[in-house]
């Protein structure tokens, strides 16, 4: 589980931090179309280490405690993240397209 508090919903944004599109890296910045993106504070080092890596993450969520948290890559990142040793997570949302990741850095706290 993450640091949220219980109460927090899913989607608030009181546990997020802002990152400006000038501080991205440069493979990020084509993906990019606001002047900044939000992170949970308790997947940020996480999603720093794959931004490192060069992984391009279309959108990440902790869960708060609520359901399980994801990371999304694209669809090209997909075997990386399976040698760096990511679970993949089902998301309804995605047609069929499999590149959601349960992080690391927090462990799941439902069952699918």
């Amino acid at each position: 589980m993450c640091d949220c508090k219980p109460d927090e919903k899913v989607n608030t944004y009181k546990n997020q931090v802002t990152i400006p599109k000038i501080d991205m890296p440069n493979h990020m910045q084509q993906y990019i179309v606001r002047d900044a993106v939000c992170l949970d504070r308790c997947l940020l080092w996480e999603i720093f280490k794959l931004w490192s890596y060069g992984i391009t993450t279309t959108g990440c969520c902790c869960g708060h405690n609520v359901e399980n948290g994801f990371i999304g890559v694209i669809d090209s990142d997909v075997p990386v993240m399976f040698r760096l040793g990511y679970a993949r997570r089902y998301n309804p949302n995605h047609d069929g397209i499999q590149a959601d990741f349960y992080p690391k850095s927090i462990d799941k706290i439902c069952q699918e």
